[in-house]
């Protein structure tokens, strides 16, 4: 055979085993966690897509300068986001039920900073009530909201005297002045078993409180809505000191304390103590070392410097092909990764965030062979870095990969520099530096300064960007991590008694915590190095009127030597201010504050709240430090006092009570002199009777095609569809789903849920809210979660929790369940590659469910109505308005588990006959759960059953039932979901009422009866214009003359009545439409008692507001109808923070006729 032969016969070879290589591709390709491979021949082929989309940082800030506002207060609006340097957003405002009102185009600086004043009460008083702020970027990537209230109130006499610094041991905290961190015996990050180890400075008038005091924590998880978190901690408070451990193991957080005294109380919320803040969720695998990554300060935590994150080094596995020492990356931002095993046709990936936030995907080039003993180097860049490395061990040629998310610490440092005191209205100036603490240089940066009362809650502008990367990392790692039990059940006999009390405590509504968390550490002092007042020269003419909560709020740029200097007014009030420094470049961020308190050498302070009710006779306290060597007066005259009252104030701090009767109004002054006459401070209230307020009447009307004529003088916006006016329902929906308790059914309902909400953004009936993201990945996990441990494989039935075995009730629920998730997204094409591995994986589990429960003789028909009464299972019957509206199914399997699992853990039970007991409890609870969710939306939820029938077959009367839900469910704002942890089977399912209202829209709009971009005609005068609506309401500012509007079906009016009301034009002798009711007329002050307003029967609650003043004895501690996100942020509901106090709110009726309000004494009084 010559040459030329011989080397095409090769070349033909060649080429055929190429073709079959090819060829063999497709059947042996496989996909790991991480990468696309082929194992026959060896080779990666690609990291994977959902990898690569599930990465994203939504790196923006939105925040207020207070959660509370007076009616005569500035509101501030706070905007940081370095992804848009430069760029421009929208800013949109809306009252609670009132037409939104579009602020406009606002530009962010070069760093991507704003700070705005966006409400002014000084020009024109705010209306009372809740409201929301909304922040879209320009290109439609980013949005971001926050809330606030304005009420009527005043400032307490009580505060925390420091911040609550972040700690990882009882050693920091001791030696810090205020400080907290958890600590949990089962492990870290588990929802149950938390212990809060808190330290801190209680001060009355900021003086050092001596006395007795109760603490108690508070948790706001859905369903538990500030309900007491633990046994309450009576302790003695010496000179200040308040160092103690907070039993919280019952409940999921997010947690607040509370510290109540006889001279009133203070409030602390600890935003990221939520139990999906406080997860530990793994950050790496398949390395030598494990590592999580949380949060929240747990006891042996390390920081991640700057960043707000805890690392938790979990489990060690020498075994491992590759080493990593740590996720953490100094200065230098280097990594290192050592090999261990021999590693064939490697490929490693690194994907870090651009400038916008989004991740890119970079490859590094390294050998096709990597030995034991090599070193590969990597740069991580800001704030983190992913890595995955894979590659086929020597070994059986197993295909190995290994990840990390590797986070950098922050490279700056802030200092912050002010005089430690201040007098009332003095200016000071406040100095900050900001440090490169890597290259040891001054950074010329901006950022934002707020001094503020430190009896204000004011929320630190880094807070949500902290978040940000733990939603980051978290939906990340939902692909990659399998099902976790973070009950902390299974952690072993010895604390059998501890878990016991834990899910226990969970079960009975959460009211008893357990006793594994840290004792007590060992007290400290605080404030012996504080300096003391000064004698410098205070001006005694100065009139100090009112009280100023913030006092400034604004942006700075450090220059070329890093430093900036800005000059404040302090506030008229004495007290202490914070002064609170946050900047940002790019991915770095730094917080800082001092504070600065603010008194004079001899001067006089009063905790009386303006707001006095005609009758009323009050004791308000007044705190007077004379520092001479005489006795000085204090006069007091005006408003409310008979005549002047003079008070003889021996040199030191007293506390002086006085009578003040509710009957004359104006000025009340407190005069403080010596006996030649000569001033030392003056003290000026204004004590008033309730006002006149401004208030918004709100209708809405749904088009029925036809066109409908606008009465005068009325604020219109116009949606083109209903779903527009539910503004921060799917972070409502979220919320509500993460306070769930993880069975089976659990996770089925929220799979179908987040796919009904995927739906609706995709055929844009609802705004994503920045959730998108995270709505994918839980619901991946979810199917994951199911697929590989909720299936028992022994039965082919799921399994009510893993370890138990398969039921066929319980596999009916997640048939169901899997069978409404896939349905609805098989509608959203536009997903298909982002969801296709969950949809094939839960059509497996249907395929799997189905062919057992046919070969257990259930038919399909039989699925579809299961009767429980013939499985021996309860039934709970729901009423609403005399009617049985449906019948939910309940299940045993759980509640048996957690007597058979649990209960044998106790070994020192005190009564062995609580078994049966506690069983019919948690029925009885959960049941009790289930019909909360009704509360408001009931009524709703029955219309729904029956519409979607009706729309279907054209039934005439689907308008005014239509009508009717839709009323409702914008009214309402509720998503009718059962809140909290509850461990029976069936309960989540359903209402979800909300969810079915948006199921409807969407058939209506596959139907093509609704319309994504109807056109509208407004005609004024004969004079015609047409808009398009589109994702935003159309808005029309009132006019004198009656306007004409005509839209297609189902387009929805929103109108807006200002008008001005006098609460004492109300009071005559007709019989009111409401009652109101309390059970205690004599209680102490910081006792608790509750407020009940039943709305007349005959009243749709859906349509009424409770305008409520609390008698000056008394002050408003919150609605017990609220709802806090995971983040410790309000979606709705009002509620105290720091030490305010609340007199006078809004509350709508939201569609229950009973409404109770939680209010404490304040006060001595009647």
């Amino acid at each position: 055979m010559n040459l030329k032969l011989l080397t095409i016969v090769i070349l033909f070879i060649g080429y055929l085993l190429s073709c079959q290589l090819a060829l063999a591709k497709p059947d042996s390709q496989q996909e790991t966690a991480l990468f696309k491979i082929n194992q026959e021949i060896h080779e990666i082929i690609s990291l994977k897509e959902n990898i690569v989309s599930s990465l994203t940082l939504k790196f923006i800030s939105v925040t207020t300068d207070q959660p509370l506002y007076w009616p005569n207060e500035e509101v501030f609006l706070k905007v940081v986001c370095p992804i848009r340097p430069s760029s421009e957003v929208n800013i949109s405002l809306q009252k609670k039920d009132s037409t939104p009102h579009v602020l406009g185009l606002f530009s962010l600086n070069e760093a991507g900073i704003l700070v705005e004043k966006i409400l002014s009460g000084e020009e024109k008083k705010l209306e009372a009530g809740e409201y929301r702020v909304e922040v879209h970027s320009v290109d439609g990537t980013l949005d971001a909201y926050t809330t606030f209230a304005v009420v009527e109130g005043a400032l307490g006499a009580v505060s925390f005297a420091y911040d609550f610094k972040e700690v990882t041991s009882p050693e920091e905290l001791n030696e810090g002045q205020g400080a907290w961190f958890l600590g949990n015996a089962a492990g870290a990050g588990l929802r149950w078993g938390n212990g809060l180890n808190v330290k801190n400075e209680v001060r009355i008038f900021n003086q050092p409180f001596d006395g007795q005091a109760t603490v108690k924590s508070r948790c706001y998880l859905p369903g538990c809505d500030g309900i007491e978190a633990g046994s309450p901690v009576d302790i003695y408070i010496k000179n200040g000191l308040l160092e103690t451990v907070l039993d919280v193991g019952g409940h999921s957080g997010p947690f607040e304390i509370e510290v109540i005294t006889e001279k009133g109380n203070v409030r602390y919320l600890f935003g990221r103590s939520g139990h999906i803040e406080r997860q530990t969720i793994p950050v790496s695998s398949g390395f030598t070392s494990y590592f999580s990554a949380t949060l929240a300060p747990y006891e042996g935590s390390v920081p991640v410097y700057g960043r707000g994150l805890y690392i938790i080094k979990d489990d060690q596995k020498p075994e491992d092909p590759v080493g990593l020492a740590t996720v953490i990356s100094d200065q230098t931002r280097n990594l290192t990764l050592s090999i261990k095993q021999k590693i064939n046709q490697p490929r490693l990936f690194i994907l870090s965030p651009d400038k916008k936030g989004n991740f890119q995907t970079q490859e590094i080039k390294i050998a096709s062979q990597l030995d034991k003993g090599q070193e590969i180097q990597l740069t991580v860049d800001s704030p983190m870095t992913f890595i995955a490395l894979g590659g086929f061990l020597e070994k059986k040629s197993e295909f190995y990969e290994g990840w990390a998310m590797v986070f950098t610490e922050t490279s700056l440092d802030v200092e912050v520099n002010l005089p430690s005191e201040g007098y009332p209205l003095q200016k000071n100036v406040v100095e900050i530096k900001v440090t490169d603490r890597f290259r040891n240089q001054p950074a010329s940066i901006y950022g934002i300064l707020e001094v503020f009362d430190n009896r204000v809650a004011s929320k630190s502008p880094r807070e949500p960007l902290v978040s940000a990367l733990g939603d980051s990392y978290r939906n990340l790692s939902n692909y990659l991590v399998s099902w976790r039990d973070w009950t902390g059940i299974d952690k072993g006999k010895e604390d059998g008694a501890s878990f016991f009390e834990q899910v226990t405590s969970f079960v009975l509504g959460e009211s008893k915590a357990p006793n594994a968390m840290l004792a007590a550490p060992q007290p400290s002092q605080i404030g012996e190095e504080e300096t003391q007042v000064s004698g410098e020269y205070i001006p005694q003419e100065t009139i100090r009127e009112g009280e100023k909560k913030v006092v400034y709020c604004g942006v700075f740029h450090t220059g070329a030597d890093g430093k900036a200097k800005i000059t404040v007014q302090l506030p008229p009030q004495t007290g202490r201010c914070s002064a609170r420094v946050v900047v940002v470049d790019r991915f770095d961020y730094q917080e800082s504050s001092q504070v600065i308190d603010v008194q004079k050498k001899n001067y006089v302070e009063t905790d009386l709240s303006g707001l006095v009710m005609p009758g009323a006779v009050l004791y308000p306290r007044v705190q007077v430090v004379n520092t001479g060597l005489e006795n000085l007066e204090l006069k007091i005259s005006g408003a409310g006092v008979e005549k002047p009252l003079t008070f003889s104030v021996e040199p030191g701090s007293q506390e002086i009570e006085f009578q003040l009767i509710g009957e004359k109004y104006g000025t009340l002054t407190f005069e403080l002199r010596d006996s030649q006459g000569k001033i030392y401070d003056q003290r000026v209230v204004e004590v008033r009777n309730v006002e006149s307020l401004p208030i918004t009447f709100t209708d809405i009307l749904l088009s029925s095609g036809k066109s409908i004529s606008i009465e005068p003088n009325r604020r219109i916006a116009v949606y083109s569809n209903p779903a527009q006016l539910l503004r921060g329902m799917i972070t409502t929906i979220e919320t509500n789903i993460y306070s769930w308790f993880g069975h089976a059914e659990a996770i089925s309902a929220a799979g179908a849920l987040r796919a009904t909400l995927l739906a609706a953004i995709e055929k844009g009936l609802l705004d994503d809210e920045g959730m998108r993201e995270t709505l994918i990945s839980e619901l991946v996990k979810g199917i994951n979660d199911l697929e590989s441990v909720f299936v028992d494989t022994s039965s082919d039935l799921i399994a009510p929790y893993p370890g138990l075995a398969g039921s066929p009730l319980w596999s009916v629920w997640v048939l169901k369940n899997l069978s409404i998730m896939v349905s609805n997204l098989e509608k959203i094409p536009e997903m298909q590659d982002e969801l296709t591995s969950s949809i094939l994986k839960a059509q497996g589990i249907i395929e799997i469910l189905k062919k057992e429960l046919l070969k257990r003789g259930l038919s399909e028909e039989e699925w579809s109505y299961y009767d429980p009464e013939k499985n021996w299972q309860d039934l709970i019957p729901i009423e609403v308005d005399g009617k049985v509206i449906g019948k939910v199914l309940t299940d045993q399997a759980v509640v048996q588990w957690f007597v058979d699992k649990v209960w044998p853990l106790l070994i020192d039970a005190p009564v062995k006959n609580m078994k049966d007991i506690n069983t019919r409890f948690i029925t009885a609870y959960d049941t009790y759960r289930f019909l909360r969710a009704f509360e408001h939306s009931g009524v709703y939820y029955y219309l729904l059953l029956n519409a979607k029938a009706l729309f279907l077959q054209n039934d005439p009367h689907f308008f005014e039932v239509f009508n009717t839900i839709t009323r409702g469910m914008i009214f309402t704002q509720d998503p009718g979901m059962i809140q909290g942890p509850a461990l029976l089977g069936g309960v989540y399912s359903s209402p979800n009422t909300m969810v079915r209202f948006l199921d409807l829209l969407l058939t209506m709009l596959e139907k093509q009866d609704l319309q994504t971009n109807p056109v509208l005609t407004q005609e004024i005068a004969g004079n015609k214009k047409e808009f398009t609506l589109r994702d935003e309401p159309a808005i029309f500012e009132p006019i004198n003359d009656k306007t004409q509007f005509s839209a297609p079906s189902y387009v929805v009016y929103q109108m807006d009545r200002m008008e001005t009301i006098n609460l004492l034009d109300f009071l005559t002798d007709a019989q009111p439409f409401f009652t109101v009711s309390n059970k205690k007329n004599i209680i102490s002050v910081g006792e608790e008692i509750e407020l009940h307003v039943e709305l007349d029967k005959t009243k749709d609650p859906s349509e009424y507001y409770a305008i409520i003043v609390a008698p000056s004895v008394l002050s408003i501690r919150q609605t017990e109808d609220l709802l806090s996100d995971y983040k410790g942020q309000l979606l709705f509901g009002q509620k105290v923070a720091g030490g305010e106090r609340i007199q006078l709110l809004t509350i709508p009726f939201r569609g229950s006729h009973d409404m109770i309000l939680h209010l404490e004494g304040t006060m001595k009084g009647k």
